[in-house]
């Protein structure tokens, strides 16, 4: 039940664009008994139906952790909206003290379109699963506290621990922060590296971080070059391209070769970096260009002459 949980949910969130870790585990005969045996005045015997449910709710359990506290909402829809969770609180619940433990659970059945679509998840109607969702930070916070209250004799925090657990629960806090300000920016820099480059003054500044100078020349031509051989000019492939230092030196070499004057700075370099690749390409890209030939477009031929006396 937990391995069917975890890889349905996990898939879902996937789609929904939500980074996450998933794990999950039946529960271990020591723990159930010691939980049974810690809460048997709770217990009637009959309450304990099938797979002990609905009284003991977390036979199967799956985690799933979370980078950025903003996701804990989307995900719980998630949930929501895969599964049957029952109604009731003890079926959702919300743990929210930023002092303490943090989590949110959910109580999960396999829906009948699920479980009548797979045959072999038939022996699951009716198994209850606990899904537990919590960010990184939280999930070592409460683990360290669960063995406090679980694996000490007396099941209380001494004076050192509790004061160890006060300062790592602040330091989390902002880790939490941290994590989110980190993600933000890292998917604002993804964004810029995906949209497309339409101008020539764009172009210089993006041939600027990609090459680590700034390049002078007909970025207008470049880009129609460029246009032409990429699908899309954006910064990711930009990235892509062979355009280092290392490529930009034998472009140089490649152009003196055709006896054309070379300046570091040109965005005739950029050309003849990628060359090897795109010849034939930039060949019949300027081809189409009309007018009095364009410092690239004498480039290009020089190039395809050189090539075709070789």
């Amino acid at each position: 039940m937990s391995a069917v949980v975890s890889r349905h949910l996990s898939a879902q969130l996937r789609a929904s664009a939500i980074p996450h870790l998933p794990t999950f585990r039946a529960k271990a005969l020591d723990s159930l008994r010691e939980k049974l045996s810690r809460d048997f005045q709770k217990h009637e015997f009959l309450s304990l139906e099938r797979e002990f449910g609905p009284t003991i709710k977390d036979l199967a359990g799956v985690r799933i952790m979370l980078y950025r506290p903003r996701d804990e909402d989307q995900a719980c829809r998630v949930i929501e909206e895969l599964f049957v969770v029952p109604t009731g609180d003890r079926f959702r619940r919300d743990f929210t003290d930023q002092d303490s433990y943090q989590a949110r659970h959910r109580v999960v059945l396999l829906r009948d379109e699920m479980l009548y679509g797979d045959p072999g998840l038939l022996n699951l109607t009716g198994v209850l699963c606990e899904v537990q969702v919590v960010t990184l930070g939280d999930h070592i916070w409460n683990e360290l506290n669960h063995d406090i209250l679980y694996k000490t004799p007396t099941g209380e925090a001494t004076h050192e621990q509790a004061s160890h657990l006060r300062i790592l629960r602040g330091q989390l806090n902002a880790v939490r922060t941290s994590v989110e300000a980190l993600m933000e920016a890292t998917e604002r820099q993804r964004q810029v590296a995906l949209t497309s480059i339409a101008s020539p003054e764009d172009l210089s500044d993006a041939l600027k971080s990609r090459t680590g100078r700034r390049l002078r020349g007909d970025f207008d031509r470049l880009l129609k070059l460029l246009s032409g051989v990429l699908r899309e000019v954006t910064r990711a492939n930009l990235d892509r391209l062979p355009i280092g230092p290392k490529e930009l030196g034998d472009a140089a070499a490649r152009l003196l070769d055709a006896g054309l004057s070379v300046e570091d700075e040109d965005v005739s370099l950029v050309v003849a970096a990628l060359w090897p690749t795109f010849a034939q390409d930039f060949i019949d890209i300027a081809g189409t260009w009309r007018g009095r030939p364009s410092a690239l477009a004498k480039t290009i031929q020089a190039l395809a002459q050189h090539a075709k006396a070789r």
